[in-house]
């Protein structure tokens, strides 16, 4: 073993407590009995996945302010979901984002400065505070729906079906699934091993979505197609944020180099495609 190996190794060791429990925080939210607790802490797992973004983003000096803001909008985004401001909840970090834009077209020399800032910050806070704190939408709605999903947990469902999807996708990779079409086709299917994630993410839901949220087999399948997608294009988009940064696969788990994100993109993604389809189907 190389000494960069051996070094990658360590910081490995170092960072998975860390991993471990910000895991465990998101469980807890499921089951406490306070809302206001299982919000907080589901504020602090998006403080520290906005923190590690905006570490692996090259942002310029004059851009902390920017940074601060959004660090300042995941309590206020909390908020307004624990008072049961909806309408403002959904509106708060479009609205943000887009007076973020305007003020920056007048603030910097030219457009591309603007943009330049507008995405790399815009697209932390859309993802990483306004789609995650759909997990607490989730948590606050659930005992305000009528039926039998009112005595299920919507939250843990969702939990549950993403790291599956996580877990199954990782072991297709592991496996090469996406080469075993070389043999056959001469070609290499990239998206085999995330296609064959989502199917078994679907099947997952009809075995636990009757039993944890007393859903149809069907509702529970396509839940499951739904819920599985959206984390297979969250994971897709990091892989892909990370490409363009030159963050490789290994150092991937690296705190400050995607350690974090890789385990709550997924649910950036998953929680409000699964929060509309509870509010549409329920």
């Amino acid at each position: 073993m190389t000494s960069l190996e051996k070094t990658v190794s360590m910081t490995r060791l170092e960072v998975r407590p860390l991993l471990w429990s910000l895991l465990a925080m998101l469980y807890l939210s499921a089951f406490v009995p306070s809302v206001t607790f299982a919000l907080i802490l589901l504020g602090f797992i998006s403080f520290q996945a906005l923190k590690e973004f905006f570490t692996i983003m090259p942002l310029r000096r004059s851009e902390r302010l920017l940074v601060l803001l959004g660090y300042l909008s995941i309590p206020i985004q909390l908020y307004l979901i624990g008072a049961h401001y909806y309408a403002l909840a959904l509106a708060f970090i479009p609205f943000l984002i887009f007076a973020l834009a305007a003020w920056l077209v007048t603030h910097y020399e030219t457009t591309a400065q603007a943009l330049n800032s507008t995405l790399k910050i815009g697209w932390g806070l859309f993802t990483l505070v306004f789609g995650f704190s759909h997990l607490g939408l989730l948590l606050v709605r659930n005992g305000e729906l009528e039926g039998t999903l009112r005595e299920g947990n919507l939250l843990l469902y969702l939990l549950l079906l993403v790291h599956a999807q996580t877990i199954m996708q990782t072991i297709l990779l592991r496996w090469r699934v996406n080469e075993w079409s070389r043999s056959v086709f001469k070609l290499s299917f990239t998206g085999l091993a995330g296609i064959l994630s989502i199917l078994a993410v679907s099947i997952f839901a009809w075995a636990v979505g009757p039993w944890l949220l007393a859903l149809t087999p069907m509702n529970a399948m396509s839940s499951g197609l739904l819920i599985g997608s959206g984390a297979y294009l969250g994971s897709t988009t990091l892989r892909a944020i990370q490409h363009a940064l030159e963050i490789n696969e290994v150092d991937r788990h690296l705190p400050g180099l995607g350690g974090i994100l890789f385990y709550i993109y997924p649910f950036a993604y998953a929680a409000p495609l699964f929060f509309y389809y509870v509010n549409l189907f329920a």
